[in-house]
Formats: C-alpha cells, sequence, structure tokens
C-alpha cells in the first residue's frame, strides 16, 4: 500500500510537471528518492529521476545515474551540457541509423564545435524524418543557420527559395537565417527586406505580451544589430551608428554575444578614431567568459579587429600578443601572418615584411600573396608585382585578377603579354568566362588594334544579348576592320534596332556640311543673333539715322600748388623731395606707437625717463649768413623758370583746344 501512494504521488507530480509547473520539480526528486528506497531497481522513478534532474540542469548528477541506467540519449545529452562533445557523439547512434532526436542532438553537438557542414547535414536528415509542422520548421531554420555558417550561402538561398512561402511569412527566426544568407552572397539590399519583414513578424509576436517598449527593444536585438551591419554596408553610417548606440544602452540586458557584436561592429565603424574606447570594447569581447557563447568567426572577427585596432595604436607588443592568440586559436588561418607583415612594414623593414609574406603565401589563401602585391606596387615595382600577381593559380580566372594583370602588362609596354592572360582566362572558363571578363576581353583588343579577337568576343556577347545596340554596335567596329560585307550586313540590323530620325529633321540636317563646319563661337552666336533680328524689323526700320553730336566734356586744367596765372613770378617753388616715398623725406616724423603705454618696471624704475646730461651730435654744418643768402636766391630764380614754363604750356593748351573743337579729352 505505502509503494502504491507512493507510485500515485509520483505520478500526479510527473503529470503536474510535464504539465509546465516548474515547483512540480524538486518534488518529483523527493518522491523518486522515496520510491527507489523502497525498490531500487524500479526503472519508472529512476528514469522519472534521471528527467526531472536533467530539467533542474543538474547535468553533473544526472549524468552518472544515465549511465547507470544505459540511456545513452540522456546521457549524450548531459555531455553536451557538460561541453563534452566528443564523448556524446560516441553514445550517439550513427548517421544512418540514428532517430530524429538522436539527429538534432547530433548536428546541435557538431554546430557548438564548429562543424557546420556535418551539422547541416544532420538536420536536414531531421527534417526529412519530421512530419510538417513546427518542428519540420524548426529544423529546417536550424539548417539554414548551420548552411550559413559553413559558408554555403549560394546553397542556403538556394534552399530557402525552395521552402513554402507561408513558412517565410510567419516565422521571424526562418527569414531572419534567409536574410544572413543574402548578407553572405552581397545581397544587402534583398537582406534588408528580409531583415524588415522578420522584425515585423517577431513585433507582432510581442505585441501579445505585455512588455514595455525597451524590453520589446531588447527582445528584437539580434535583429536590430544584423539591420546596422547591413546600413552599414549599404553606407548609411549614421543610421547604423544610432542602432548601435541604442542597442548599446542596453547592453546589460542583451545577450552578452549580441552585445560584444554591437561594440565590435561601432569599433570597425569608427575606424582610428576614439582609439582608447575601441580599444576598451575590444579587450572586454576578449574576455574568457563571452568565447564560449561565440561562433568561431566571431571570435575570429574579434581577435582580427583586436590586432588591427592594436597596429593603428602603434602597439606592436599588445598587436604581437593578439596575433599570438589568433594564430594559436586559428592555425589555418593566414590573418596573423598578413598583420604581422603590416607592423614590420609601419616599422620601416619591408625585407621582413615580404618574407613573412611569401612564407606565408599559398594557393588555398590568396590573401598573403594579394597583400605582397600591393606592397610592391606602393614601392613602385610593377614587374615585381606582375611576377607575384602570376602566381596566384587559385584566381586566374577571376575577372578582377585577369584585370589586374592586364592592366600591369600594359604599364610595363607588354601588349602580347595582357593578350596571352585574356586568352588564357577565356580558355579556363570554356570560351565563355562572363560577361565582365568578355566585355574587358572586348575593349582591350580593341584599345590595341586587335579586330579580329575583338570581332570573336563581340560576337559571344551578341549571342548573349542580341538587342544590345552598344555590343552590336561594337561589332560593327571591330567588322568593318576584318570583313567589310558582314559588317554592312550588320549594320543595316543596327538601323533596324535604332528607328531613323523625322523626316523633315533628317531634311534639314546635311551630315557632310556638319562635318566641315567649325565650332561655335561666341562671337558667332552673338552675330547670328544679330542678323536674325535685323530680318525681322522692316525696311523703314533699316533706314539710317542721323548720329547725334556728342557733347565734349571740358575739363578743368590742374595747376601747380600756389600757381596766380598774372604773377607768375610769384609762384612757391615746388617741393625737391616730391618724388621720394614719404618715409625718406625729411619732414617725415614716425607715429609714436601705443601712446597710453605706460613703462613697465620695478617700483621706482626710471628706464623710461630721460636723463638731464644726455648729448645729440650730428653732421650738420651750419651755413653763414651770406650763404643763406645766395641758395634762397638761387631757389627763387628756379622757382621763377617752373612758373613761367608751367603757364606758357598752359596757355598753349588752351589754343590747342579751340582749334580741335574741343574733341581731345585728357
Amino acid at each position: 500500500r505505502a509503494m502504491d501512494a507512493l507510485l500515485s504521488e509520483l505520478a500526479s507530480l510527473v503529470e503536474d510537471a510535464r504539465a509546465g509547473r516548474e515547483d512540480a520539480l524538486v518534488p518529483v526528486l523527493g518522491a523518486c528518492d522515496r520510491v527507489l528506497a523502497l525498490d531500487p531497481s524500479d526503472a519508472s522513478a529512476r528514469h522519472a529521476k534521471l528527467v526531472a534532474l536533467i530539467e533542474l540542469g543538474r547535468y553533473e548528477e544526472a549524468e552518472p545515474l544515465a549511465a547507470a541506467a544505459g540511456a545513452n540519449y540522456e546521457r549524450a545529452y548531459c555531455l553536451y551540457q557538460l561541453s563534452r562533445g566528443d564523448e556524446a557523439l560516441a553514445l550517439l547512434s550513427p548517421e544512418d541509423q540514428a532517430s530524429e532526436a538522436e539527429a538534432v542532438l547530433a548536428a546541435q553537438i557538431l554546430y557548438r564545435e564548429g562543424e557546420y557542414r556535418e551539422s547541416a547535414q544532420r538536420f536536414q536528415a531531421a527534417a526529412t524524418m519530421a512530419e510538417s509542422g513546427g518542428a519540420a520548421s524548426e529544423h529546417q531554420t536550424n539548417l539554414l543557420a548551420a548552411l550559413v555558417l559553413a559558408g554555403e550561402y549560394a546553397e542556403a538561398a538556394t534552399y530557402a527559395e525552395g521552402l513554402p512561402e507561408q513558412a517565410q511569412s510567419q516565422q521571424f527566426e526562418l527569414a531572419y537565417n534567409v536574410a544572413c544568407a543574402r548578407i553572405g552572397r552581397g545581397e544587402f539590399d534583398r537582406a534588408k527586406a528580409a531583415l524588415v519583414r522578420a522584425l515585423g513578424l517577431c513585433r507582432d509576436n510581442l505585441t501579445g505580451e505585455e512588455m514595455s517598449e525597451e524590453e520589446m527593444e531588447v527582445e528584437l536585438g539580434v535583429l536590430t544589430a544584423q539591420a546596422a551591419y547591413v546600413d552599414q554596408m549599404l553606407g548609411f553610417d549614421s543610421s547604423a551608428a544610432a542602432a548601435y548606440a541604442t542597442l548599446a544602452g542596453f547592453k546589460t540586458e542583451l545577450e552578452p554575444a549580441v552585445a560584444a557584436v554591437v561594440a565590435n561592429n561601432t569599433v570597425a565603424l569608427r575606424g582610428e578614431s576614439a582609439v582608447f574606447d575601441s580599444w576598451k570594447k575590444c579587450k572586454a569581447n576578449l574576455a574568457d567568459a563571452l568565447r564560449k557563447k561565440l561562433t568561431c568567426g566571431q571570435r575570429k572577427a574579434f581577435l582580427t579587429n583586436a590586432a588591427l585596432l592594436s597596429v593603428a595604436m602603434a602597439k606592436p607588443d599588445q598587436a604581437n600578443e593578439v596575433l599570438a592568440t589568433l594564430a594559436a586559436e586559428f592555425p589555418s588561418s593566414q590573418t596573423p601572418a598578413v598583420i604581422s607583415a603590416a607592423l614590420s612594414v609601419r616599422a620601416k623593414r619591408p625585407a621582413e615584411a615580404e618574407a613573412t609574406l611569401r612564407a606565408a603565401a599559398s594557393d588555398g589563401d590568396p590573401m598573403p600573396t594579394l597583400a605582397l602585391a600591393q606592397m610592391q606596387l606602393d614601392a613602385k615595382d610593377s614587374s615585381a608585382a606582375l611576377r607575384t600577381l602570376h602566381g596566384l593559380r587559385s584566381l586566374s580566372s577571376s575577372p578582377a585578377l585577369v584585370s589586374a594583370l592586364v592592366t600591369l602588362h600594359e604599364r610595363i609596354g607588354d601588349v602580347e603579354g595582357g593578350a596571352a592572360v585574356l586568352q588564357a582566362a577565356l580558355e579556363d572558363t570554356g570560351g565563355g568566362g562572363g560577361e565582365a571578363l568578355l566585355r574587358g576581353a572586348a575593349a582591350f583588343y580593341a584599345r590595341h588594334g586587335r579586330w579580329a579577337e575583338a570581332a570573336e568576343v563581340h560576337i559571344k556577347l551578341v549571342e548573349e544579348a542580341p538587342r544590345d545596340p552598344i555590343l552590336l554596335g561594337g561589332l560593327v567596329v571591330a567588322e568593318s576592320y576584318v570583313d567589310a560585307e558582314q559588317a554592312h550586313e550588320r549594320l543595316s540590323r543596327l538601323e533596324l534596332m535604332c528607328p531613323p530620325l523625322d523626316d523633315e529633321m533628317d531634311k534639314s540636317i546635311d551630315a557632310e556640311a556638319l562635318e566641315q563646319a567649325a565650332l561655335p563661337k561666341q562671337a558667332a552666336r552673338h552675330a547670328t543673333k544679330r542678323s536674325a533680328d535685323a530680318d525681322a524689323t522692316t525696311d523703314a526700320e533699316r533706314a539710317p539715322k542721323p548720329r547725334k553730336k556728342r557733347r565734349s566734356k571740358s575739363k578743368r586744367i590742374r595747376l601747380p600748388k600756389g600757381f596766380d596765372p598774372d604773377h607768375p613770378e610769384r609762384t612757391p617753388a615746388p617741393d625737391p623731395e616730391r618724388w621720394l616715398p614719404k618715409h625718406e623725406r625729411s619732414t617725415y616724423r614716425a607715429r609714436k606707437k601705443d601712446k597710453g603705454r605706460v613703462a613697465r618696471g620695478p617700483q621706482g624704475s626710471t628706464s623710461g625717463a630721460a636723463r638731464v646730461d644726455d648729448r645729440t651730435t650730428t653732421n650738420v654744418k651750419e651755413m653763414t649768413e651770406e650763404e643763406k643768402a645766395k641758395a634762397r636766391a638761387k631757389m627763387e630764380v628756379a622757382a621763377r623758370s617752373q612758373a613761367a614754363a608751367a603757364a606758357a604750356s598752359a596757355s598753349a593748351s588752351k589754343k590747342s583746344a579751340k582749334n580741335k573743337k574741343g574733341k581731345d579729352k585728357w
């Protein structure tokens, strides 16, 4: 009877726990312990205790209990929560024999360990086994997330397009993952639209709950941060900065990973401004407590930005410390080598930087090779940069690399080398090469007069876009040098595509006269206007009109200062220093500066006072009275003669003005 009562109590508590009552879990443990004390072999009580411990998050106690009971799935889940993923995976069934629950748990373990591609495969298997409904939709959302983090953006976008439209319009998580796939492909406009839809769906879901606006912003933090990042990539820096600042106000309430991403993006947006505050944010993002909550990509981005910021702050020791951590955690990454080379360049050690980049260069990661080529171009060594870029086999058919190689060949005057690069790129892509590569090849061949190759490339372009008049015109020009008859045929096709001018306009235009006409000038345009105005006047208006005589304006004759026409001899003598600058004349006195200034010094000082016994000496020779009289007589004679000459000149000017009837001007 006691056992029956305990089992009945346990069943009731289990039902309460299944109904969502969290306060029923602890009583379930007590009831299980009492049942197991009476009957240690009771499997139901042991399993109920195991589930209760897992629900309460007491995984250390649950794991040995699951091991003793032989519950591999429950034990694997406990090991997963205890960050012992390898042991957990070993307990699960193989992929081809796993149940839906085991496939989901294996996918989550692989997701946490950064094996996103394998995680996506497990989520795909779980979605296939699940029936349509909530579970299948959740697996699809997780599958998209794993594909995005695996870098399979095209596959993720294709998978999202194959999902029912209803699923994307009802689940904000799915819309968010679709936006992440668009971001990975660089389709920021479409990503923005998907994020707006996700924000609207999430806000609608939260509207029914009693939440304040601040609490709602916290719940929307992930979506807002991603939307701000898209704005940042689209060039809307002010909008992104405002969103980051708003989220930074709630950083204590946001999820730690979201707050860290917001801080990292803020540092990237600032660049080299406010570096000390940016370093505080970077240092907080590198804390060990945050490391477990970040994805591998996020951790790598945080370390990379911290190293770059240290380089910008001119702190090589700090940068080397961060680079050592980055190289230890991501040994296959070439980013530490590139940043280390940047440090060497800043320290004016280019040979060391080149050696570092050459050692890190590999065909798998082109970043060190591209950095080395850029450094050589900065040193004005185009030939060395050309040799370096030719070593990039993995990007040999990339339009960007082909364009760079052709440009460098042209810079050093090697046109044949540029043509060989283009030919090899076209052969590697099967003759197609994409529109960008074909257009570049057509422009190159036309620029250097290689019309046969230009015509061949233009034919491929016209086959892809037969209604493009620009491409057809280029083909006509190229074939006119190779096959004139074929060029005329294509020209007739081009004329059909481009409608002719109106008949009246066509008759009024003489092509030959237009070719021979000179460039229009300003004077010619005014003359044309005047002739048109003249044609509009009547014959009476064309009749000549008498020209009115202009009254001459007589100017007053300026005479010397103090001149008396009646008594020219009395005119004072002119100043002999009148042609000298004022500061060189004997009468010049320099203006005293700051007259009101009081001489400063210690009290009782007489540095500014004059001395009584001061003496002044000059080289002026004192004249006698006889010498003074002779000088005055000489100056009077000179003044009279100048006055007489001025009077005679004035009289002659008056007579000349009368004879010319006042037409001349001074």
